[in-house]
């Protein structure tokens, strides 16, 4: 089955599971000879594919437009933080939601208000369970984990500090020891001019100082946790 088949399956499936109106007419086939005159032509299959991606994505989204604001801000920023520091952004966005959440949750409602995979759900809660970001909460009547932030942040702050900061950080020394050496290299085996190398070799000179200057603090910023 080509990728034009498949999503015209699927466009079909999801209008039998949700009731909607489906664009594509009574068949699927659109290879079928006695297929009807009103039947969409190549012209229009990306146009029909697009409008059935964009129901699909709509109503995948309804629970987070349900979210208040402050919760759906809080989800954004939980999302872009973990972002920058090169965490999936999905564990973000559930440490967000839960953060401003007024009852535990279960996967499947984390999966259903961000419109996110179960998968991804589930990878993300361990590792904010790993971090002490979150716990797990019994629910009476409930045989499903339900997930409730850490009210203390304390263990997040140093945990993330250890496993994030200091990695990244020392990650990106290593990576600027290895520019400056390569530099070296090239300018001694007559690769760039003399010239170049000095412009070269003055901004790396800067770097090198903020880092050193951001070494500095480290351990400050260490005894606060």
């Amino acid at each position: 089955m080509g990728l034009l088949d498949r999503r015209f399956a699927s466009a079909k499936r999801h209008c039998e599971l949700t009731g909607t109106k489906c664009p594509l007419g009574k068949t699927t086939d659109h290879r079928r000879t006695d297929a009807p005159t009103d039947w969409p032509t190549s012209g229009s299959v990306v146009s029909v594919v697009s409008q059935m991606s964009n129901m699909i994505a709509s109503n995948s989204s309804v629970k987070r437009a349900n979210l208040t604001k402050a919760r759906r801000e809080m989800i954004e920023v939980g999302g872009r933080v973990c972002q920058f520091l090169g965490i999936p952004r999905s564990t973000g966005q559930i440490y967000g939601l839960l953060y401003l959440s007024p009852k535990p949750l279960t996967l499947d409602e984390i999966a259903e208000s961000l419109g996110i995979s179960r998968g991804s759900v589930s990878t993300g809660t361990r590792l904010l369970l790993a971090w002490r970001a979150i716990r797990l909460s019994w629910v009476p009547g409930e045989r499903r984990d339900h997930f409730e932030i850490e009210p203390d942040l304390t263990n997040l702050l140093r945990i993330s500090y250890k496993d994030v900061i200091q990695r990244r950080f020392a990650a990106s020394q290593n990576r600027l020891e290895r520019i400056c050496a390569t530099l070296q290299d090239e300018h001694a085996n007559g690769d760039m001019t003399p010239e170049d190398y000095e412009v070269c070799s003055e901004r790396l000179k800067v770097v090198t100082e903020i880092q050193k200057k951001f070494a500095e603090l480290l351990p400050l910023l260490e005894k606060l946790l």
